[in-house]
């Protein structure tokens, strides 16, 4: 997996899959949240806290695309945290996390030091439960807000 992609490059990767997508079209499109199928929002099998902005629509997208039954994804660590192996050969689908960072510039009006935020995006690579063996499904799982 390439780790040194640049935050343009996975901006890119997700535009290409979300067109990609409207342009593949459906036979009868029902947008996930209103789904009757079972489908939900993302979570994640570390957290179970549902991915959220554009992650949603980029892991609904490769749930659809792959034909996945279920919501649940994680990255191969998190998985092998749970005791589950992701298969050989399965392909993983990006989601970006920003983290809030913080770095000392100085003000030209008062010359003090001051705190700086600024956020910086990081790719990950995450698997859907439907690509694992070893993994049992907790009993209970979060509802939409993300709790349990």
């Amino acid at each position: 997996m390439e780790n040194n992609l640049t935050t343009q490059d996975v901006y890119q990767q997700i535009t290409n899959r979300v067109i990609a997508a409207i342009e593949a079209g459906a036979p009868h499109f029902e947008m996930p949240w209103h789904s009757k199928t079972g489908r939900s929002r993302p979570i994640n099998v570390h957290t179970g806290k549902p991915y959220r902005g554009i992650n949603t629509l980029a892991l609904w997208i490769a749930q659809l695309q792959y034909g996945f039954n279920t919501s649940t994804w994680g990255t191969y660590r998190q998985w092998k945290a749970c005791n589950a192996q992701v298969r050989k050969g399965e392909r993983a689908a990006v989601v970006v996390f920003y983290k809030d960072m913080e770095r000392p510039v100085k003000n030209p009006a008062t010359g003090e030091t001051e705190q700086e935020r600024y956020f910086v995006a990081n790719a990950s690579w995450v698997f859907n439960a439907d690509q694992v063996d070893g993994w049992n499904p907790p009993e209970s799982y979060p509802r939409e807000d993300g709790y349990f």
